[in-house]
């Protein structure tokens, strides 16, 4: 946490990758990558439950249409005896924003 925030720094990560581009294979570049962000973004909200003394955590948002992304932070939370949950019935990220969007424009015309 820094400054009251909680952080998942990405700078040197993505340099470091970035510098493999002509060195590794793009597939454990790629692999590497997303498995880095799962965990950061598991670890923190993993860190929020602690802080906040709860036990169920609502996941949300762009990345879990990444299908890696979204098994793992779900295994993740799990094993931290930690209870995800999600929209079923709203896609995450851009089409859900969109539905929310569109819920607030018609409570405004009715």
């Amino acid at each position: 946490m820094v400054n009251d925030r909680y952080i998942l720094k990405t700078g040197k990560t993505l340099e470091l990758l970035t510098n493999l581009l002509n060195k590794a294979n793009r597939y454990d570049i790629m692999a590497f990558g997303q498995k880095y962000l799962a965990h950061g973004i598991t670890q923190m909200a993993c860190d929020v439950a602690e802080d906040q003394g709860v036990n169920v955590v609502a996941i949300s948002g762009g990345v879990l249409v990444n299908e890696y992304i979204s098994n793992y932070i779900q295994r993740y939370l799990e094993n931290a005896n930690l209870t995800a949950i999600y929209s079923k019935e709203m896609p995450p990220g851009d089409g859900g924003i969109s539905l929310g969007q569109s819920m607030i424009a018609l409570s405004n015309v009715i």
